[in-house]
């Protein structure tokens, strides 16, 4: 046989008896995440409910929310300016923190505690029940409700989503914040 032949086989063979123990202790670590978040969610999970929107021109709109504290003030920021600049989109205020789009005029999160010291912001947690993934975040007091969104605005909204995926049914899906295993 050819020495680069034999290489190769060899190569695949310890590269394949190496990633069976990986695989193993990736599978493990994952069942023991997912336990770690179902006791969470049964502690947690008479918490409050939120729902998170604003309303716009009469429209639900997606609210900014963001995952580290340090830009918390940012943030705050942006809400007072689109409030001050009342009738103008969020597409026409600038920002330079980053930022995540969430709206849950639907769903509900758990809400977790007030969080700054003017309790400014909302922390809260999403979960996904199907795999026990979950994430958290921090928004704007303002844009949290403990009630639903009317339903006359929902039903606007979906029928705007369902306009849009026609007209482009490519569109690019980005994975889901909860990881790998709740895709």
């Amino acid at each position: 046989m050819n020495d680069r032949v034999t290489k190769a086989l060899m190569f695949s063979f310890y590269g394949a008896l190496l990633s069976i123990p990986l695989y193993g202790v990736w599978f493990i670590y994952i069942r023991y995440e997912q336990w770690v978040a179902k006791n969470y969610y049964q502690e947690i999970k008479d918490n409050p409910k939120i729902y998170t929107y604003q309303i716009l021109d009469n429209n639900l709109e997606p609210v900014f929310y963001i995952t580290d504290l340090d830009y918390a003030q940012d943030l705050r920021s942006y809400y007072d300016s689109l409030l001050i600049r009342e009738g103008r989109s969020m597409s026409e205020i600038s920002y330079t923190f980053p930022t995540k789009l969430l709206l849950t005029p639907k769903k509900p999160l758990l809400f977790i505690q007030y969080v700054g010291p003017d309790s400014s912001l909302v922390e809260f947690i999403n979960f996904n029940l199907d795999c026990y993934g979950y994430w958290r975040g921090y928004a704007d007091r303002r844009v949290i409700h403990f009630e639903l969104a009317p339903d006359s605005l929902v039903t606007k909204l979906f029928k705007d989503i369902n306009n849009r995926s026609v007209k482009n049914p490519h569109r690019n899906f980005t994975t889901s914040p909860f990881g790998w295993q709740c895709d």
